[in-house]
Order: C-alpha cells, then sequence, then structure tokens
C-alpha cells in the first residue's frame, strides 16, 4: 500500500536539515513551543504516586469525564453529560471512532477542501467514499460554501459531513448561524454531522461556532494545542448516549484507553489550567497571526489569505512562481535547501489548492516569522528573476 502523506514527513526533513548544523525555520506542524502550565506538570507526578498506572475505563476517567463537562459548561454554556464523552489518545483517534460511525451509514461522505489530511487517509483507509467541497477564496480570506454545504446535504448522496472550524490549514471559521443552517439541513435529512473543533480557543476575529451548541453529531475536540500538551495524547469526543458507548465499545477493540496517568494529571486541575493556558493563547496567537497575515501579504508571488483563527496559514502561491519551479512540492523542497524555511506543499491538504498552496505555523516565534517572510521574499525574486531570464 503507497503511504499516506502527512505533515510529518516535512517536520523530520526539516529536523534533519538542523542535526546537519543548518539553521531551520520550521513552520511546519502546529506543534506550541510553550510549555505546558505547570499544575499539570506537577500533577503527573502524583498521579503516577497515587496508582493511576493501570488501564483506565475504555471511555476515559470518570474524574475526567466530569471534568470535560465542567469546562465545556464554562466554555460554550452547555451542559454535558459525562457519560456521553469518550475520552480518546488524542483527536485522531477520536475521528477514527467517527469515521467508523460513518462507515456505518450507506451514502457518501462530505469533507472540505481544503482538508487536515489525516480525514482523507482515514476515509481512504476504512472504504469509506467521499467527495470534497472547496472552501472559497473571497476577500481575502477563505470562506466556507454554505449555500454548498446545505445543497448537497439535501442531495439525499451523503450520509456524513465533516466539518472542521476553526479551520486546518485554512485559518477560517463558521459562524454559529452557518452551523445551525448546516445542521439544521442535516436534522431534516438524518445526516450525520461530525465536527472537528481542537482549535476553538485559537480565534482572532468574530466568534467561534461550535456543534455542541446545537445537541447533534459528533464534536471532537482535544487538549493537545490548548493546553500545550502534544505530546500527551488527550482527546475526547462528545455525542448522544448510543453513540458514546458505541465508540467506547470500539475504544476497547483498539487502543484500549487513553494513558491512565495523563487522564488522571488532566482531570485534577482541568479547569485551572486551561485558564492559565488561554490566557496566554490570546496574549500570544493573536500577534502571531497578524504579524503572518502583515508580513505574508509584502512576499512578491504569493496571496496571503488572512489568517482569522487556527494556528495556520495557507497562502497561495502565484501561477508565475509554482511554474517556475516545477510545482509547489519542488518549491517546499528547494525553500528548505536552499533558504532553510519549512513548509508543507499543498497536496498534503488539498486537491483543489494542490498546485499553489503551502501551509505554514503560528507555531513559531514572531522573529521567526518575519526572517521566514524575507526568506521567502528573497527566494521568490531569485525564481522569478532566473524566469525572466
Amino acid at each position: 500500500m503507497k503511504g499516506f502523506k502527512s505533515s510529518f514527513t516535512y517536520a523530520a526533513a526539516a529536523r534533519r536539515l538542523a542535526e546537519e548544523g543548518r539553521r531551520v525555520i520550521n513552520l511546519t506542524i502546529g506543534q506550541p513551543p510553550e510549555e505546558p502550565p505547570g499544575v499539570l506538570l506537577e500533577a503527573v507526578n502524583r498521579a503516577v504516586s497515587r496508582g493511576y498506572n493501570k488501564y483506565s475505563p475504555s471511555r476515559g476517567l470518570g474524574e475526567l469525564r466530569r471534568a470535560i463537562a465542567e469546562l465545556e459548561r464554562e466554555r460554550l454554556g452547555v451542559d454535558v453529560d459525562p457519560d456521553n464523552i469518550v475520552v480518546t489518545p488524542g483527536a485522531k483517534p477520536a475521528l477514527m471512532l467517527a469515521m467508523l460511525m460513518a462507515r456505518r451509514r450507506p451514502g457518501r461522505l462530505l469533507i472540505l477542501d481544503p482538508y487536515f489530511y489525516a480525514y482523507v487517509n482515514q476515509a481512504r483507509l476504512f472504504g469509506i467514499e467521499f467527495e470534497t467541497l472547496p472552501l472559497m477564496v473571497a476577500g481575502g480570506v477563505y470562506e466556507f460554501d454554505v449555500e454548498g454545504i446545505v445543497s448537497r446535504i439535501e442531495s439525499g448522496q451523503y450520509s456524513a459531513v465533516l466539518l472542521n472550524t476553526p479551520h486546518n490549514p485554512a485559518g477560517t471559521l463558521l459562524s454559529q448561524g452557518e452551523m445551525h443552517e448546516i445542521v439544521e439541513a442535516a436534522r431534516r435529512r438524518k445526516v450525520l454531522v461530525i465536527s472537528d473543533e481542537v482549535y476553538i480557543d485559537f480565534t482572532y476575529e468574530g466568534e467561534p461556532a461550535s456543534l455542541l451548541k446545537e445537541g447533534y453529531g459528533i464534536y471532537i475536540n482535544s487538549f493537545s494545542k490548548s493546553l500545550f500538551i502534544t505530546g500527551w495524547r488527550i482527546g475526547y469526543l462528545i455525542a448522544d448516549r448510543e453513540t458514546a458507548e458505541l465508540a467506547a465499545s470500539l475504544a476497547a477493540n483498539t487502543y484500549t484507553c487513553a494513558p491512565t496517568p495523563l487522564q488522571a494529571a488532566v482531570a485534577e486541575h482541568l479547569v485551572e489550567a486551561y485558564h492559565e493556558a488561554v490566557k496566554r493563547i490570546r496574549e500570544l496567537y493573536p500577534r502571531r497571526a497578524s504579524l503572518l497575515n502583515d508580513a505574508f501579504s509584502h512576499i512578491p508571488g504569493v496571496e496571503m489569505l488572512r489568517v482569522r483563527a487556527g494556528m495556520f496559514g495557507f497562502p497561495l502561491l502565484d501561477t508565475e512562481i509554482a511554474q517556475a519551479v516545477g510545482g509547489v512540492e519542488e518549491y517546499a523542497r528547494r525553500l528548505l535547501e536552499e533558504k532553510g524555511v519549512a513548509v508543507i506543499p499543498g497536496h498534503v491538504f488539498s486537491d483543489a489548492y494542490a498546485d499553489r498552496g503551502f501551509r505554514v505555523s503560528l507555531a513559531a516565534s514572531p522573529e521567526e516569522i518575519r526572517e521566514a517572510a524575507r526568506l521567502i521574499t528573497e527566494f521568490n525574486e531569485e525564481l522569478l528573476a532566473e524566469r525572466r531570464r
């Protein structure tokens, strides 16, 4: 079987170059450089010493599910029954469980393009027929084609739709009104809605929408980004009782459970740690997004679509630049080799924008973002000069 595309391939190439002694500005993966809140680090040692070293229930520790319910009540104003929560080792396994739910339904899965690569990879892995619907480019931003989504739901050809808001990699988001319109169409047609909202705390313009407020479908979230604990692998899904019970059964037959001591540590101080981390997110990430938007908008040969939310931008190369270097994949390879800037080419995340798009991460310092923009400017000017000789 041919390997599945992912961002980690490009992150690994950047690391190899750095290990050779080259200076590399790594804008590949969405791994916040910030350290976790101190209360969580202290709680891990306590959890281990208190005996949280065995399996947990497959749906997750009861104390963590109750803490998640408390957090979502505070964050989104929604009352959640802890028995409707399934804790997973990160968001990808939660997505896997949701995909298996979609697999049980006849009909196609609708995925929006650009997409997080795991969506199409998991759909292919599980034999799910899917189609993609491109986001629109309008007014200098990516926008959801809500009319197109609703039209496809109403067509009767789809059994599920997968939403991602705030969006990776497009840096945009749905409004609650748009979410409501999509969900109401899905209710009428009994179409499953899955919503990946792991970047909900990274919102810089407007208010983030949430499927959880609509009381329908499968809501997916994770603490990897919002608590700066990407390596801990603590995510979760929230669904109706029947779906949650089936998801827990599937979990027991695949990964068993999320890491028990890390579940216990998060449960002990979740709300306190969340407040500390989100305060830092709100101090740091809107500035980084603004800096990225401004710095990349001045790069010749690049159309910078404004980042409104999330941890990534997905700018588009002008056709002349893309052709000058032989495509975006070659562009990314040469940019890393010649200038030491690591980005991810668009084909990892898109069919519609594969020939022009590339993803850049906000998980970098302001100095790194500025220097990356300077080096990309230099690289593009050199490419254009070569082409016009």
